[in-house]
């Protein structure tokens, strides 16, 4: 029988993922490290044996991974959140964007190259990569700091930025002047076009999902909610913006509904699929040979990417009013390029303008700073302690100030986030007041969202429940103590049989045994059988659910529900 190539090569993929990130997470190493490798390994530069057949249906796959990853990210991060970082993100943004324009540009001239190749050079290093932070921020456990909440308002900014960009860029590349009346109209659509599906989005989707999720079961309310996600995913390529940006729209749209827990605990098993597959899918376009004949330009443009980006990234931070301490994590988190990169610098080669290796440098680069990014997350606040240290004691004094005037809304550093509880939580089953919440971590639970049920606020012999999703505020140190025991199961995970191996079994008694003359409840038989005396034979007679007082004879037959 003849399998399909795309079966194989997918059996390859995910089957060489599973072993390389199996040993990066015994070794503690980046889970996005190892999907690379393995790209490296089935990719088609790499003659191991295992390279994958058809490249063009791993690219579909990849853009479902990104799809995926964006929409995941909306159902977590709602619109009124993105107002709520949207100056900082904004500001912080824009400056990045135009330093790293400005900044790539002037790199270019420093090797030497075409004024069209430093111009898209520029463009390449301006935009950091959504999917490979939302990767590292899961991995690191870090998605529930504030930070982070601001790093993805500088993503969703700089995405509509590159829409722009791309304009601008093709403009230039066609001979013509970069600021003219189409930059002007395209600006304008995309504020009318993007704004109309923001609010059509919140008038008709909600009421629309509570109607369905009346009748919907979980396998009706995953394809309803992939088919919105994909049908806005077509309308925003159609206006030729990013297939990232409507499936980004869309979880926003659906995290303002009643279902977006359950639809988020449904697309997470997808995002996990095709997000495997998107990095690995990175990893493939690494041509080793490449990195031999362009060495020199690879390691001075990543180092310079991360240097620049975080330090641009940082300043516009700090101009936004953040402390520096965030404005670090910010701009050591924003320190990479990604999946638009690839996108601005196949436009340079289509149009003719740029040298055919400003691809294979950028394919290099992004591979290089998708590695150092969880270690740049992870040893960002360390890095913004040692940097408070030397920095002189006015100017951190004046960092301080613009600091507490910028966030008037919250002096004391706090945030809201979700978290969702475990369903081995030592948390689970426990009262807010048996924790004593505020008292041992200094929190707040705000409400408590259970199904399509929210209980707002809670009382305090309020009940948490396993897979209960808790809107809670506080410092991140705070809600990072609470999540410890939220979100990790508490150990006491039973004998691990799993309930689908549980079955009806006879116990005869025979003479001398135990139980004989005992009866039913003090036989001690739901203790030493692990399980439920559910019926009873004697002779001819038969009972189900027999009385627990019954005295048990020889020759008995003992129907029982326990394990194997």
């Amino acid at each position: 029988m003849h399998l399909p190539e795309q079966i194989t090569d997918l059996a390859m993929i995910l089957g060489v993922a599973a072993i390389v990130t199996f040993v990066c997470q015994k070794l503690r190493q980046p889970v996005v490290l190892g999907y690379i490798i393995a790209g490296v390994i089935v990719g088609p530069y790499t003659p191991t044996g295992l390279t994958v057949s058809d490249l063009p249906n791993v690219k579909v796959w990849a853009e479902l991974g990104v799809i995926f990853l964006m929409f995941s990210l909306g159902l977590e991060f709602t619109f009124h959140k993105l107002l709520r970082v949207g100056k900082v993100g904004a500001g912080t943004a824009l400056l990045e964007v135009v330093m790293m324009v400005a900044l790539g540009y002037a790199a270019g001239r420093l090797m030497g190259w075409t004024s069209l190749d430093c111009l898209f050079l520029g463009g390449i290093l301006s935009i950091s990569s959504t999917t490979i932070i939302i990767k590292a921020f899961d991995e690191l456990g870090v998605k529930t700091k504030y930070f982070a909440e601001i790093v993805f308002g500088v993503l969703i900014v700089e995405d509509l930025v590159a829409i722009l960009l791309l304009v601008v860029l093709t403009t230039v590349g066609g001979g013509e002047a970069p600021l003219n009346f189409g930059l002007v109209w395209t600006t304008l659509k995309l504020v009318l076009i993007v704004g109309s599906w923001f609010l059509l989005g919140y008038v008709l989707t909600p009421s629309f999902l509570k109607y369905t999720a009346k009748f919907a079961n979980r396998e009706t309310l995953t394809i309803l909610s992939v088919a919105l996600c994909l049908m806005l995913v077509v309308v925003a390529t159609h206006f030729e913006y990013s297939a990232a940006l409507g499936a980004f729209i869309m979880g926003s749209i659906l995290a303002e509904t009643s279902e977006s827990h359950r639809i988020e605990s449904l697309i997470q098993p997808l995002k996990d699929l095709f997000g495997a597959v998107f990095f690995v899918s990175v990893g493939m376009m690494l041509d080793p040979q490449a990195l031999v004949t362009h060495w020199k330009a690879i390691l001075f443009i990543s180092i310079f990417t991360v240097l620049a980006k975080s330090i641009s990234s940082c300043m516009g931070a700090l101009i936004a009013g953040q402390p520096l301490k965030r404005a670090v994590q910010i701009g050591m988190s924003l320190a990479q390029i990604g999946e638009f990169s690839f996108i601005i610098a196949t436009l340079g080669i289509t149009l003719g303008v740029v040298s055919d290796f400003l691809f294979t440098i950028t394919v290099a680069v992004s591979v290089i700073t998708t590695f150092l990014t969880p270690y740049l997350i992870r040893y960002s606040e360390a890095f913004s302690e040692v940097l408070a240290k030397v920095i002189p004691e006015s100017l951190g004094r004046r960092l301080g100030k613009n600091a507490g005037e910028a966030a008037q809304l919250g002096p004391w550093e706090v945030h809201t986030t979700r978290l969702t509880l475990h369903q081995n939580s030592i948390v689970a089953g426990k009262t807010i007041l048996d924790l004593q919440v505020r008292a041992r971590f200094g929190l707040n639970i705000v409400a408590i969202q259970r199904g399509a049920r929210v209980i707002l606020p809670p009382g305090a012999s309020e009940r948490l429940l396993p897979m209960d999703e808790l809107l809670v505020i506080g410092s991140d140190d705070q809600i990072d103590r609470f999540r410890a025991l939220a979100e990790t199961p508490s150990g006491e995970m039973g004998d691990g049989v799993p309930i689908a191996d549980y079955a009806l079994r006879k116990v005869q008694l025979e003479e001398g045994s135990e139980y004989v003359g005992k009866t039913i409840q003090t036989a001690g038989l739901r203790e030493n059988l692990s399980g439920l005396v559910v019926g009873l034979e004697r002779g001819a007679s038969r009972s189900v659910n027999p009385d627990p007082a019954s005295i048990l004879q020889k020759g008995d037959v003992l129907w029982v529900v326990t394990g194997p």
